[in-house]
Formats: structure tokens, C-alpha cells, sequence
């Protein structure tokens, strides 16, 4: 993400796994802790994105609700974080 600022990216975006192996909520909660530690203390510019993925089976982020949630758990003051459908 401070790479991608530096360079002027405007977002970067990520896919955001998978919880076929330990189950949709346990890798949520995991991506939640992950993103927020990614994002702590960053000020950069570029815009952090989660990719949905519909349709992908035991893809975390497979729909809006589930972006939504995540972004409203992560516990960071100013979030830059959105979602993003190639």
C-alpha cells in the first residue's frame, strides 16, 4: 500500500482468499485483523480495495454484505478502504 502510494496509484486492489480451510467467518475474522493492522497508522493516498467476488463458492468477500461488514469491523479512525468489481 506505501508502495503503491509512492508511485502514484490511485487504489490497489486485493483479492482476499479463501475459507475453505477454516471456515468463512474464522477467515473473515482473520482478513479483518490483517486489513486493519495493514492500515494502521498508514496516510498515504492510495484507496485500499477489496475485490468481490461473487459467485466464487468459500471466497471471503463474496458479496456487498460481506465487504460491508468487514470494512465496518475494521478498527481504523480514517478508513480508506472500498470495494471493486473487475
Amino acid at each position: 500500500l506505501e508502495r503503491a502510494s509512492l508511485i502514484g496509484a490511485k487504489r490497489l486492489m486485493t483479492h482476499l482468499g479463501s475459507g475453505k480451510d477454516v471456515g468463512h467467518e474464522p477467515a473473515k475474522k482473520l482478513v479483518i485483523e490483517g486489513v486493519g493492522k495493514a492500515l494502521q497508522g498508514y496516510t498515504g493516498s492510495t484507496l485500499f480495495c477489496f475485490e468481490i467476488s461473487a459467485g466464487a463458492g468459500s471466497s471471503i468477500g463474496s458479496s456487498f454484505d460481506d465487504i460491508g461488514e468487514m470494512i465496518r469491523r475494521i478498527e481504523i479512525k480514517n478508513k480508506r478502504i472500498t470495494c471493486s468489481r473487475r
